[in-house]
């Protein structure tokens, strides 16, 4: 199992390589205030339901964010997995005679392999 901590959330590579989980923990300090014990308790729980949402939207942000980082990283790895297995290949057809590695304009890679048969 491969663990990857992005941002303060935990990706979790299965042995398998077959499924990934992320976890996100967090927690807020509230408090309520009141002229009575009553009054207190009902701040305490209108603070908990605000502290609750404000929580979640910042820790289901975390893990967009997260998620877009890890797939970039996955797919470079992806990448990289495809070029050496082309690069294997070619290898095994013949005489390599030259490997040309280029990004376009668009970000992609470019991957021309010569081989003499």
């Amino acid at each position: 199992e491969l663990v990857q901590v992005i941002d303060g959330v935990e990706a979790r590579l299965a042995k398998d390589g077959r499924s990934i989980r992320m976890g996100v923990e967090g927690s807020r300090d509230v408090r309520g205030v009141g002229d009575d014990r009553d009054e207190a308790v009902r701040a305490l729980a209108r603070s908990e339901e605000r502290a609750q949402a404000a929580l979640s939207s910042e820790l289901a942000r975390r893990l967009d964010r997260a998620e877009a980082d890890l797939q970039g990283r996955l797919a470079e790895v992806i990448q990289g997995v495809y070029v050496e297995a082309l690069k294997q290949k070619a290898a095994r057809l013949g005489e390599v005679s030259s490997i040309d590695e280029r990004v376009d304009e668009q970000g992609q890679l470019e991957l021309t392999i010569k081989v003499k048969v």
